[in-house]
């Protein structure tokens, strides 16, 4: 290599590192100038930037994560009854992030948000309700709860009181209902509508004809999403002899390991059986394909990032 090009090639790296720095100085200026305009708007009563505060606080979006001030901010904002507020109050209690953990006091929060019509409150609080947690069950203001948050679009609470009518759960089984509530929640991509959903057209219930390539897609994009119930389904169907799809030993023992990576670890005698039957030279393929599979599908607290990615793969036949 030539002096000329050593210079210029010198120049380029330094002429990038000294940009890239420089972007990301700006970047970081502009985060904390916005974090200076909240913590004084916070400090003023603004019950938003109380709340903006208290998330940023949370996530750790420009400072370290901090649970003890997101809990005060929080509080701050709830004293002055802003529904997100309370309702992240709600999951705080609900889960133990940064207090004891307390569903009653959950149950309080959720409730006072709810009542304002905030969606992700009314599920949350219809589910501690429906579950007897925190105080007695109560499935009539579940059901209401979740009719309400539907309304306005909720995927979740969809496939919530599809579950109910699945379920007679204060109200008597009705499969033709429930389906509705699955489909319509499917749609809108929410993970555990498409596995309940799979059933339905693979069985034929509530008034759904059969339709069982259908049934493997759902479970296929429910399964890419992360949802290790429907990744232990999928590995059911590839290591049974169903009639409906082809034995497939290598993808059965694939989908059980990354369900159990993702929590779900009653399939472990499961992916034993399967194991038995893979032969002894098509195991490390196995093994490979698991550990491809746990990278590719990991479960995810925001099932929704991956439904747009999934729809896609399912269309490639890469699923």
């Amino acid at each position: 290599m030539n002096a000329n090009r050593k210079i210029t090639l010198i120049f380029i790296v330094l002429f990038f590192s000294y940009g890239l720095s420089k972007w990301l100085g700006t970047w970081d200026n502009k985060l904390l100038q916005k974090i200076s305009r909240l913590q004084k708007a916070a400090e003023q009563g603004d019950m938003r930037a109380q709340n903006d505060l208290g998330h940023i606080y949370e996530v750790g979006n420009g400072v370290e994560v901090d649970y003890t001030k997101s809990v005060y901010w929080y509080k701050k904002s709830a004293e002055k009854e802003f529904a997100p507020a309370l309702y992240n109050l709600g999951r705080y209690y609900a889960n133990g992030i940064g207090v004891n953990k307390d569903p009653r006091v959950a149950r309080e929060y959720y409730s006072r948000s709810a009542s304002q019509g905030f969606a992700l409150a009314q599920v949350n609080f219809g589910k501690l309700l429906l579950d007897g947690k925190g105080g007695d069950i109560d499935y009539d203001q579940a059901r209401e709860l979740f009719k309400k948050a539907a309304e306005v679009g909720s995927s979740v609470a969809m496939y919530d009181l599809g579950y109910m009518y699945e379920n007679g759960l204060g109200i008597p089984k009705d499969d033709t209902t429930a389906a509705e509530w699955y489909i319509k929640s499917a749609d809108r991509g929410f993970w555990k509508a498409r596995n309940s959903l799979a059933l339905y057209y693979a069985q034929g219930l509530g008034g759904v004809h059969i339709n069982r390539n259908e049934a493997l897609n759902l479970l296929k994009l429910s399964a890419c999403q992360g949802y290790s119930i429907a990744q232990v389904n999928l590995g059911m169907l590839y290591s049974g002899n169903t009639g409906d799809i082809s034995l497939d030993y290598i993808k059965a023992y694939a989908w059980l390991s990354v369900a159990i990576h993702n929590g779900y670890n009653d399939a472990e005698s499961l992916k034993t059986e399967v194991a038995e039957k893979i032969g002894k030279n098509e195991i490390k393929k196995a093994i490979n394909a698991a550990n491809e599979y746990i990278k590719r599908y990991p479960s995810y607290s925001n099932w929704n990032a991956k439904d747009k990615e999934c729809r896609l793969l399912l269309q490639q036949d890469e699923i």
